[in-house]
């Protein structure tokens, strides 16, 4: 069950609460409502999912006897240094960093346009509230790289960065038990967050010991919203440096892509079923004329 969580393989889907403030409640409250479906059979599809951070989070409360927030000072905060760091949901665990936190200002994606003090409070806390400052996030980098402090086992670390999933069909790592793999040349591990007006990246390099710690008071220029929205109606092709790259698609289009039995290439997979017999002659269409789609606000 864990080893799914941490892949995003359980088969949930999102939950509201990823975005909800849920005042007052606990881990365990917040989990108990509002569940999204578990749409996959665990362990078959990657689908990322806030709500699943969050029922780890919950697993690790029932089987350590603790506050999640206490037990992650108690095990990775304090062992580390980590003094100027906070995860709980008002962050009032480091009052230091709550009092911080209430006087920081973020700004739109142009980096000029003050947003003033966006404040949002996460009530499903382990998907993403912790609010540090770089030195601590360094500390916590160089533990990872360093394999220092947080596992007294060598096998615990060698476990901790070895595939616990696959892209399908290969043997080239996709997961490794939280931490997601790009190829750069060489394999690097890490993760990122983006919140209202922040944003965080951490990504290693394993074999050559190299880390890199990224944190912004700036919005995600990206607007995900708007692309998913415009994918409700058709496929929405993304581009890489001016090129064809990516197509977004519903879950339902692309299930409709498997069914087809006479798949001759993508283009045929996104025709209508009843458009075989439709003769249609088009003429070719010069680059000039293509309009990129415009995700800004």
């Amino acid at each position: 069950t864990m080893l799914d969580l941490m892949n995003h393989q359980a088969g949930f889907g999102e939950s509201t609460h990823a975005y909800k403030e849920d005042i007052g409640l606990t881990i365990g409250e917040i989990v108990a409502t509002n569940q999204p479906e578990q749409t996959y059979e665990p362990g078959t599809i990657t689908s990322y999912s806030n709500f699943t951070a969050g029922l780890a989070g919950y697993i690790v409360e029932r089987v350590s006897g603790q506050d999640l927030s206490a037990y992650i000072h108690e095990h990775i905060f304090q062992p580390l240094g980590m003094n100027d760091t906070a995860m709980s949901s008002d962050l009032k665990d480091n009052l230091k960093v709550y009092k911080k936190r209430m006087e920081a200002l973020s700004y739109q994606a142009d980096g000029q346009t003050s947003m003033g003090n966006v404040y949002f409070q996460v009530g499903l806390y382990p998907a993403g509230n912790t609010v540090s400052t770089m030195g601590d996030f360094q500390k916590f980098a160089q533990a990872l790289l360093k394999r220092d402090k947080l596992f007294k086992k060598a096998e615990t670390w060698e476990t901790l960065f070895t595939a616990s999933s696959t892209y399908p069909g290969t043997d080239m790592p996709l997961n490794m038990h939280g931490f997601w793999t790009q190829e750069y040349g060489t394999t690097v591990v890490g993760h990122g967050g983006n919140s209202i007006g922040y944003s965080s990246y951490l990504l290693m390099d394993l074999k050559n010991g190299i880390g890199m710690t990224v944190m912004t008071n700036q919005e995600f220029k990206q607007n995900v919203n708007q692309a998913q929205k415009a994918a409700q109606t058709e496929p929405v092709i993304i581009t890489d440096r001016g090129e064809p790259a990516y197509v977004l698609m519903t879950y339902t289009e692309y299930e409709k892509t498997l069914q087809s039995k006479s798949v001759r290439s993508g283009l045929d997979a996104l025709m209508p079923l009843d458009a075989a017999d439709i003769e249609l002659e088009l003429q070719p269409r010069s680059r000039a004329q293509r309009r990129p789609v415009d995700f800004e606000d």
